[in-house]
């Protein structure tokens, strides 16, 4: 039997499989997988608010709750917001707030809630804001996306930040 005949009978058959659908079909074999959903801790992956929570002798604190949208996938946060910077309307807020409290690794996804507090001086000369926006602390490091919230705050000199922790 010549090479052309059995080149030529090999695509013969795979014609007529292809055709009648028998032992090979072509929807199976062109389909590929979906994409994996985006990632909680990934750009537009979640959304946050900023409200006031019971303060303790000589701070106000408040929480900072991030949550996860629906369609995106778990991921675990660990530490600080890194970087947070503080605005009111368009303009930063001049405050270099400083972490304190120990970390623990989070889970952040959808229906897993994360927060964490601001806690700030009572000792005069907060400035207003009314949003925070912050890379997210992933295990590996800061995931290189903003988190942010929005609400009313006051902050200034010795304001400090808490670490991630679950629950909203």
């Amino acid at each position: 039997m010549s090479t052309f005949f059995r080149r030529s009978a090999f695509g013969a058959s795979l014609a007529v499989a292809a055709i009648t659908g028998f032992g090979f079909n072509a929807s199976q074999a062109l389909a590929t997988p979906p994409p994996p959903p985006p990632s909680a801790c990934g750009i537009s992956g979640s959304s946050g608010t900023i409200a006031q929570a019971d303060s303790t002798a000589g701070h106000t604190h408040y929480r900072v709750t991030l949550t996860a949208n629906e369609g995106t996938s778990a991921c675990t946060l660990s530490g600080w917001a890194v970087e947070p910077t503080f605005f009111l309307g368009k303009s930063p807020v001049d405050v270099q707030p400083q972490p304190y409290g120990q970390p623990e690794d989070v889970a952040f996804g959808p229906g897993s809630p994360v927060h964490f507090d601001v806690q700030v001086p009572n000792s005069g000369g907060a400035d207003p804001a009314d949003r925070v926006i912050f890379e997210l602390p992933e295990l590996d490091g800061p995931a290189g996306t903003n988190g942010w919230a929005v609400g009313d705050i006051a902050v200034g000199a010795g304001t400090q930040i808490g670490p991630i922790q679950p629950g909203a």
